[in-house]
């Protein structure tokens, strides 16, 4: 079975018997349905002896070109169609604010960090690791550094600081960095997560609860 998606909103699942699609929990409408019906039944039809054909439909299947997919606790990710390890599972970071000299912390937000190493391999950066481990330098293709360090919620681009959604953390041995900030400051891309799954793409797309449980039991496993 091959799975071919548009975006992570919606899934289509081919065999040579069958298509299935799984859609997101909320209300679709009708740009949605006629991708639907043209995933279902342009450029499939049935041959003399009664077998299933699949042919090209009116909208090509294919995937997201660019495409980032991240489960807190699990060190695979899904990238550009193709699943690949990092060094170290990626971590749930939590941004609190405390109140008073005696008083309890709130949650401000929630956000994955990866492996500086894997930030590296996705964007084809080279990346230098300094006072073992703890500090490391990421030079992307396009000239721009990005200076991390262990507890700092800066990032150093090109000799200006600028301030992350949470600090860096220090876990395996490697640095972490939030890479939902590197992709949506530095790259311009869309993030969307749901119950810690996180995708990345290079146009809009909102991440469903199907989705994120489709990527949580059966990709990121």
């Amino acid at each position: 079975m091959a799975i071919v998606t548009m975006n992570f909103e919606s899934e289509f699942l081919k065999s040579n018997h069958w298509i299935s699609v799984i859609l997101p929990d909320k209300p679709r409408d009708f740009d949605d349905a006629e991708l639907v019906w043209d995933y279902l039944f342009s450029g499939t039809r049935r041959d003399e002896n009664g077998n299933i054909v699949h042919e090209e439909p009116l909208e090509p299947r294919k995937g997201d070109a660019f495409a980032i997919a991240l489960r807190a606790g699990c060190d695979k990710a899904y990238v550009n169609n193709k699943l690949v390890h990092m060094s170290g599972p990626a971590i749930k970071r939590q941004k609190l604010k405390y109140h008073g000299l005696n008083g309890g912390s709130i949650v401000r937000g929630e956000y994955l960090c990866v492996p500086v190493s894997f930030v590296a391999d996705v964007f084809g950066g080279k990346l230098e690791q300094t006072d073992g481990g703890l500090a490391a330098v990421l030079t992307l293709p396009d000239g721009r550094t990005l200076q991390f360090a262990r507890g700092s919620i800066g990032c150093v681009v090109n000799n200006t600081v600028r301030s992350m959604l949470c600090d860096a953390v220090y876990a395996n041995g490697e640095l972490h960095v939030p890479i939902r900030w590197i992709c949506q400051s530095l790259f311009h891309h869309f993030a969307s997560t749901c119950e810690d799954v996180l995708y990345i793409t290079d146009h809009y797309a909102v991440l469903s609860k199907n989705m994120a449980h489709l990527i949580r039991d059966e990709i990121l496993v």
